[in-house]
């Protein structure tokens, strides 16, 4: 008799609490149920969305794969220079860059250094200020104001993000054999950075711009290789690693492609939205169509 009224008096105390957790559990696992399920709804909705979205700007731009192709380089950019950032922080050198310096001081001569100092001149502040310059006058005079400012901002948005990393990873240059001096951090090379984003901006605007397609494809061609050239005379000199400049050009490329790939789109927003410049106008507008359709 004792333990059954134990028994009861547990039941009695502790029977009430136990129902009320257990309906607790049952409440929150309905709300999590329905919660999931509407998630689910949302990320079918915004699946669907951009599929029409797609749809809509393949039909507004030509170029739209080269837009979409620039967007998935973009994103094989970042994980490249996530993976060589990971690279310096664990151990602070690769085997690339004493290859490089190998490779470099076996083919030095006099020559090729008067030669590969002239090449990255062109590539440092004065150099790229006046080209950018030079091309963003070109395109006022071509009542080309948007294009230009375009040109300019992305110049100047690839050297803020440039002076960002550098005080990110704070890596020291390299102090052995230099032919020339230089100051600064090291990683990523600013001249193949920016020189690289100036250089992608520029064959943005020439195959965009230039009607003959042949002479567009070889003025990109040279201006690609040039590119590659002024980041290779930074570790030839001495002042860079060749994973720097390595890390400057993909660091250009992520840059640079995913602002074209925003100004694109940001331009498709302009046009729904009928020149006001509002996302939200153009957003509705999509709506309006989807109900009609």
């Amino acid at each position: 008799m004792n333990l059954l009224n134990n028994i009861n008096e547990f039941l009695q105390k502790f029977g009430l609490i136990g129902f009320g957790i257990i309906m607790i559990y049952f409440i929150w696992r309905g709300k999590r149920a329905a919660k999931n399920t509407r998630r689910k709804a949302h990320y079918k909705n915004f699946f669907k969305r951009t599929c029409d979205f797609v749809l809509r700007y393949s039909q507004y731009d030509r170029a739209a794969g080269y837009l979409f192709a620039g967007i998935f380089i973009s994103l094989i950019s970042f994980l490249i220079f996530y993976n060589i950032a990971e690279g310096y922080f664990e151990s602070g050198n690769w085997g690339i860059d004493r290859s490089a310096w190998n490779f470099a001081n076996s083919i030095r001569s006099t020559s090729l250094n008067s030669i590969l100092k002239f090449i990255t001149s062109t590539g440092n502040f004065f150099s790229v200020l006046f080209i950018t310059l030079a091309l963003m006058s070109i395109s006022i005079y071509k009542r080309m104001m948007v294009e230009g400012m375009f040109f300019g901002g992305n110049v100047l948005g690839v050297w803020i993000f440039n002076e960002i990393l550098k005080s990110i990873f704070r890596r020291t240059r390299p102090s052995e054999m230099r032919i020339v001096e230089a100051s600064g951090y090291s990683f990523p090379s600013g001249h193949a950075m920016i020189f690289m984003g100036l250089s992608l901006m520029m064959i943005y605007f020439s195959l965009r711009y230039i009607k003959n397609r042949k002479l567009a494809c070889a003025a990109s061609l040279i201006i690609f290789v040039y590119a590659v050239i002024v980041g290779l005379s930074r570790v030839y000199l001495g002042v860079h690693y060749m994973s720097d400049v390595i890390a400057g050009w993909i660091a250009a490329v992520l840059w640079v492609l995913t602002v074209i790939a925003a100004y694109r789109v940001f331009q498709f927003f302009i046009i729904l939205s009928d020149g006001r410049y509002s996302i939200r106008s153009a957003l509705l507008k999509l709506e309006e169509e989807d109900k009609k359709d």
